[in-house]
């Protein structure tokens, strides 16, 4: 009991020093900015199968037949793929088209990413556009229902 009388003005300088200091470090944890952290968070940590939207674009160019326009875009887990078809191919043919897109992508892929497929013309169309997706843990796509 004497040491404490003895060194009191020092034991309450410790003390406020570390009351301080909790209160440092709980401030900055509430004002500091969170803006350079990931959109999607941690989840995307575990995908180490990586996607080059170029390299799938050079990869649908065969599917010229009917086609006007293709273009990729990963965003997360989801690579979407835009089609822009010519004004003579129906829905049925633009299917096709659409299933036959995934042959540019690699099983890898395919077991990770979910893909999202956006069919449209650049002329009016009532059925179109159509849009199907597929998730990555199963092994068809789902299309939009027939308008």
């Amino acid at each position: 009991m004497e040491f404490f009388k003895k060194h009191k003005n020092l034991l309450i300088s410790i003390i406020i020093f570390i009351l301080v200091l909790l209160l440092a470090l709980v401030s900055r944890k509430l004002l500091t900015n969170t803006e350079n952290k990931a959109i999607y968070g941690d989840r995307l940590k575990e995908v180490n199968v990586k996607v080059n939207e170029k390299d799938i674009e050079s990869k649908l160019s065969d599917l010229k037949d009917g086609v006007e326009d293709i273009s990729v875009r990963k965003q997360g887990k989801i690579i979407n793929i835009t089609i822009v078809v010519n004004k003579d191919i129906d829905q049925d043919k633009a299917k096709e088209i659409g299933t036959n897109s995934l042959k540019a992508i690699s099983e890898k892929q395919i077991k990770v990413y979910d893909i999202q497929i956006f069919i449209k013309k650049n002329t009016k169309d009532d059925k179109f556009p159509i849009i199907g997706y597929k998730n990555h843990a199963r092994d068809n796509i789902s299309w939009t229902r027939n308008r």
